[in-house]
């Protein structure tokens, strides 16, 4: 067996060990996670997978990497993705964030943190544009984050941006659409979709 392959079971073990140790103790709250923002295509990816290299810093790489699935989730909140199946991403602000999502939220991404291999000691990174229109909810929920925000000249940008809304729909058969709703995020129709 090549030394790649036991590396990474060993790596899928150990996630699993901590899943586990779940059962049995609380994750340490976060402290100054960091988020990044941008608009679609301009470089959040990027700029994340080179900050979560740093080691006090966990970017988490064994799950979806923006954790779109998991705001969704925890925050019952939409974000329009093809992981979602959701095709809305509404404006949020800080009165949307109610105690109880603001407690569900921390502790899911501290238990993230922790399956990811963080410790108390180390800061969570959470690279999505779709925070990009929810930033008062953002900080409602993590009032000590860091946040970035990324930019990038618009000309790359809506180029980018126009190859991957084609891709997706070869791909899924997406379509997307910007509504006229100021600060809304793109939206898109999944096929079938009920009109």
């Amino acid at each position: 067996m090549n030394t790649n392959r036991v590396n990474k079971l060993k790596e899928r073990l150990s996630r699993k060990l901590r899943k586990f140790s779940w059962n049995f103790r609380e994750a340490p709250p976060l402290k100054r996670p960091v988020f990044i923002v941008g608009t679609v295509r301009s470089g959040t990816s990027i700029f994340a997978k080179c900050l979560g290299e740093h080691p006090n810093l966990i970017y988490p790489r064994y799950r979806h990497f923006e954790l779109t699935p998991e705001w969704c989730d925890l925050a019952g909140i939409d974000m329009a993705a093809v992981i979602t199946k959701r095709h809305k991403c509404p404006p949020l602000k800080s009165s949307d964030a109610t105690d109880n999502i603001c407690e569900q939220v921390r502790q899911g991404f501290a238990k993230i943190l922790v399956e990811e291999g963080g410790n108390k000691n180390m800061r969570f990174v959470n690279k999505n544009p779709h925070l990009w229109n929810k930033l008062p909810f953002l900080q409602a929920i993590f009032p000590d984050a860091n946040l970035v925000i990324i930019s990038r000249d618009i000309y790359s940008t809506v180029a980018s941006t126009k190859r991957l809304f084609i891709a997706n729909n070869t791909r899924h058969g997406l379509n997307y659409y910007l509504p006229p709703e100021p600060q809304s995020c793109w939206r898109c129709i999944f096929p079938g979709y009920p009109d």
